[in-house]
This record gives C-alpha cells, structure tokens and sequence, in this order.
C-alpha cells in the first residue's frame, strides 16, 4: 500500500507528537518512504542521545514535552539527512540487491554473489552488512517476504504456490520465515493485511 494511503487510513496520525494533522501526514509520509538502509549525519546521533537523557530525566516536569520535541527534531534530521542521499552503497553492492531482487527464486550462493561483482565471499559479506546493514541472506529472505506479502494482497494464488514461487522448500519453511519477519503466517496476512505492521 503507497504511503500516502496509509496516513490518510491511520487516524492516530491526527495526534502523531502532537503536530498538526497536515504536518504529521507530510512527515509520515516522508518517514515511510525513506529507502531501508542510509548514512545518518552527527546531527542524529546527537539528537538520539538527547533523546535518551531526557527519557533519564523522570520527575522533570518538562520531560514529556522535551521528548515529544526532541523526537521530531530527530524524525526531521533523519528525513533530511536522507533527502541529502546520505545513505549510499556502492556500486557492486547495488549490483548484488538488483541480482537478489531479481533471482529471489532462485539458490543463493554467496561465491556467485561474489564473482558476479569480483570480490571474494567475506569481502563481499563485510561490505554488504556494511553498506546495507544486514547479511545478504538476510536481506534476500526480507525481500522474499515483502514479495510474498505483495503476491498474497494482490493475486489468488494458493500460499503454497506463492512459497515455491519465491524458492521456498516447503510449504511450513515458508510460515517460518513468514511469521519470523511479519509477526504472522501468510494465511492470517492474506484474510487482514492491513493488521499487520
């Protein structure tokens, strides 16, 4: 679902820290379509640390509007930061996610990642966690799920068709790694997306 759909959906956006119903829906909006994975600037991580001795600071009378304050000083920073291309992954690296996203059926075998981009197998891990903050694996099996969720709101096809379609071996392998990144099974997804974070 496009992120302008889900604001306009989600009426606790009316109260999103207290800002105006315009504001918070421009800013979800903005938060939503940030991509995975960027390079945050000082700014956030200073602002993250405010964050945390606010929260310390209990019996502060001001504490509540400190955090909600700080939090949206943090939110921005991080929408800027990113409108700035502060994330940002290498070309081989970017050839890897292309390659993942496009094979998401198929075998993945890190030394084929690695040729295909002509680095050896833990060059490739290193960078790929590095630039992209998890393991390749982990971000082909995400991808696989975000597909899945795609395929089980738009189409009817059975769930067992759709696992072995995104290379999964069995059918409960599929609600594995399912529920392990959506926090439910593909069936209980398909009956009520939108209940699902």
């Amino acid at each position: 679902m496009p992120p302008n759909q889900r604001c306009t959906s989600w009426p606790v956006f009316t109260r999103f820290l207290g800002l105006a119903p315009k504001e918070a829906a421009l800013l979800v909006d903005r938060l939503l379509a940030l991509p995975r994975t960027f390079r945050a600037g000082p700014g956030v991580k200073q602002t993250l640390e405010r964050i945390f001795a606010a929260f310390d600071r209990e019996g502060d009378r001001l504490r509540a509007v400190s955090l909600r304050n700080l939090l949206v000083r943090f939110l921005l920073d991080v929408v800027e930061t990113s409108g700035r291309g502060g994330w940002s992954t290498s070309p081989e690296i970017r050839r890897v996610q292309e390659y993942l996203d496009e094979h998401l059926g198929e075998p993945l075998m890190v030394r084929d990642l690695a040729r295909l981009v002509h680095l050896s197998e833990s060059q490739l891990k290193a960078r790929f966690k590095r630039e992209v903050g998890i393991p390749p694996a982990d971000y082909r099996a995400r991808q696989r799920v975000e597909r899945a969720k795609e395929l089980l709101r738009n189409s009817d096809e059975a769930i067992t068709s759709i696992g072995e379609q995104l290379g999964f071996t069995s059918s409960q392998y599929f609600a594995t790694v399912f529920k392990r990144y959506t926090g439910t099974t593909p069936s209980v997804y398909r009956e009520d997306p939108d209940a699902v974070p």
